[in-house]
């Protein structure tokens, strides 16, 4: 930490770019090492930060950390060369801006017809977080959750291949936002059903789903059957 206050001053957009990451990972003690890299990254010309580079900063100040003056700066970045991401630094700018709920109105309305020309490259977990995270900060964007449900229901209608968590994502998602069509909540219900046997193995799953289910599906009746422990309870009529 001293040695890093010492040579701040000579550190490069690189150098910067993976301390931001490793300090804002790192225990609460650390934590006081964020201003003065924030400090430093100021004095840079944001223009030539990577696409790569501004998402792992935004990254690691996360949703705590990190002043709004950051934020907007790495943003320039970001607007500046969106029209050039490609999957991998649209990952990291996702992660870096929409998963931390940092990402400005400008910033996701830009963000949106990039995410929607690679939704199909996006998992199952990763286009639910999407959904929810524009949800969250309050960009009701229907036409962007409908392509995105369109590439989820995909997914889900490959029984053989989805996995709980996944199933778990996308209800939880849905129950949250609301934001879903009906096709979209009565797939939920199939899938559960479904998948309902690899379900019942885990009892905090099992609780999870029927609090999403609880006021939309029949299925939720179903997950009444299995306690915390995971072990099937037969109800008595």
């Amino acid at each position: 930490e001293m040695c890093i206050r010492d040579r701040i001053n000579t550190a490069s957009a690189k150098d910067l770019t993976k301390l931001s990451y490793i300090f804002g990972h790192a225990k609460e003690e650390f934590q006081d090492v964020l201003p003065v890299l924030e400090k430093q990254l100021l004095t840079l010309d944001s223009s030539r930060l990577s696409l790569e580079q501004a998402g792992i900063i935004g990254q690691g100040f996360g949703f705590e950390n990190g002043s709004e003056k950051l934020f907007n700066w790495l943003e320039k970045a970001v607007i500046t060369q969106v029209d050039g991401l490609d999957i991998g630094s649209l990952r990291h700018v996702l992660n870096g801006f929409l998963f931390s709920y940092r990402g400005s109105e400008k910033l996701l309305k830009a963000l949106k017809p990039v995410i929607i020309a690679h939704k199909d490259k996006f998992s199952c977990v990763e286009a639910s977080k999407i959904v929810r995270s524009y949800n969250i900060c309050e960009q009701d964007d229907q036409e962007l959750f409908g392509e995105l449900e369109l590439h989820i229901a995909g997914h889900l209608r490959q029984f053989d291949k989805v996995t709980v968590q996944e199933i778990v994502e996308v209800a939880t998602t849905y129950n949250l936002t609301r934001v879903g069509s009906r096709d979209m909540y009565r797939l939920i219900e199939v899938v559960i059903r479904q998948k309902f046997a690899d379900i019942q193995k885990d009892g905090q799953v099992a609780n999870t789903l029927y609090t999403c289910l609880l006021y939309t599906s029949d299925a939720a009746d179903d997950l009444l059957c299995v306690d915390l422990g995971g072990r099937r309870i037969i109800k008595k009529k």
